[in-house]
């Protein structure tokens, strides 16, 4: 049990937490890279300004988690529940977050390039200047997003909802936008150059 663990600068590479409790852990400026966090309960811990890097989060619970300005890239989310999770300018390339939920989540400035996030719940996610650059985001859901000034460039956003997100100033250039739901949302100044598949809603914008 570590549940209310001070841990702030504490260095754990390589750790085994799979199945731990670790909730309302404070963990900020720490180095858990390596570790694996398989099912572990890590509800509303603070892991802001951390590295995180090559992590095993698979079915996690990261409830209310922070991780601000922390690195967390090739990291493995599958499953996990990030549910109201905030990550302000933190660094999450190259990871996997294929079904988990991401429903009310605070990710400014972040970026998610090269990601892989098949059929993940952004609902409501607030991810405005974030980017998404060559991401795979198929079946993925985005409604209600806030998206101001994100860039999806060369991503694959396959049958991925928009509907009644905020895309202005969004960049979807040279992405495949087959089967994208964009209703209701709004747009001003958002880019499409050399983009796939344009909805045919859209054509006529």
């Amino acid at each position: 049990m570590l549940d209310n663990v001070y841990w702030n600068g504490v260095h754990v590479v390589d750790g085994d937490f799979r199945g731990a409790s670790m909730r309302s852990a404070k963990c900020n400026e720490t180095n858990f890279s390596y570790s694996d966090f398989r099912a572990a309960d890590i509800r509303w811990s603070l892991f802001d300004r951390s590295l995180l890097n090559y992590c095993n989060f698979s079915q996690a619970k990261l409830f209310h988690d922070h991780v601000t300005d922390s690195r967390l890239d090739s990291s493995d989310f599958r499953g996990a529940n990030m549910f109201g999770m905030t990550g302000h300018r933190a660094s999450l390339t190259y990871c996997n977050f294929t079904n988990a939920l991401m429903k009310d989540v605070e990710f400014t400035h972040a970026d998610f390039s090269h990601s892989v996030a098949v059929h993940t719940r952004f609902i409501r996610g607030v991810l405005t200047g974030s980017k998404f650059n060559d991401c795979n985001l198929t079946d993925s859901d985005f409604t209600g997003a806030g998206l101001a000034g994100s860039s999806f460039k060369n991503a694959i956003l396959k049958n991925v909802n928009f509907g009644g997100a905020h895309l202005q100033e969004a960049d979807f250039s040279g992405a495949d936008l087959k089967g994208c739901n964009f209703f209701g949302a709004e747009m001003r100044d958002t880019r499409f150059a050399g983009a796939k598949n344009i909805p045919s809603a859209l054509k006529k914008l």
